[in-house]
């Protein structure tokens, strides 16, 4: 157990929601605020639990690129928490994100925000499970998943595109770096 769960208490989906909606109501937050604050969360945890190697950090970065971290963006406030995250990420200098992002939310501006924000940082995108594969296949170059695909508000069925990411990743988990969720997991026995 990481010491990122040691002693960490969850909240249930309805506590979640109801906490989203006082921070929104009574709080006064803004739903960009609380995405902002919750990426950055996740990714100071990241870098906590599992921080770059020792080459990304070096003075000959240059020679030595940036571990990647796989970035599974959903369509909704969750995938918004992982894009954060990533920009965070991209911006520290500690991992060179990649993002799969295949069920972009079209009509939302703050979501095309985070999206070009990324764009302009030069972080790859793939839109494709055989995309995750070969990027996977390159043992020790991606050093984490981050999951930001769904968030408390999901309900089943997992639909395509998502359904043979997650069917993958999980009859690969003995193989794959370590996935850590931004609200539920996978359920893959690991992050």
């Amino acid at each position: 157990m990481s010491s990122l769960t040691k002693g960490f208490k969850t909240l249930s989906a309805k506590a979640a929601a109801q906490l989203d909606q006082d921070l929104m109501s009574v709080g006064a937050f803004s739903i960009d605020q609380l995405m902002e604050l919750a990426g950055l969360a996740v990714a100071k945890a990241v870098y906590r639990e599992y921080p770059p190697s020792d080459s990304s950090n070096s003075s000959n970065s240059s020679t030595s690129p940036a571990q990647k971290i796989l970035v599974l963006v959903g369509p909704g406030n969750n995938g918004g928490d992982g894009l954060v995250a990533a920009r965070h990420l991209k911006t520290w200098g500690a991992y060179e994100p990649v993002i799969y992002y295949p069920k972009k939310s079209t009509h939302n501006q703050l979501y095309a925000n985070l999206v070009k924000q990324l764009e302009n940082l030069n972080v790859q995108e793939i839109t494709t499970l055989d995309e995750i594969k070969s990027l996977l296949s390159h043992r020790g170059e991606v050093g984490v998943i981050l999951d930001a695909l769904f968030g408390f508000s999901f309900k089943p069925p997992i639909r395509d595109p998502f359904k043979d990411v997650i069917s993958y990743l999980s009859q690969n988990h003995d193989t794959i770096p370590p996935i850590v969720s931004v609200d539920i997991s996978l359920g893959l026995g690991r992050g």
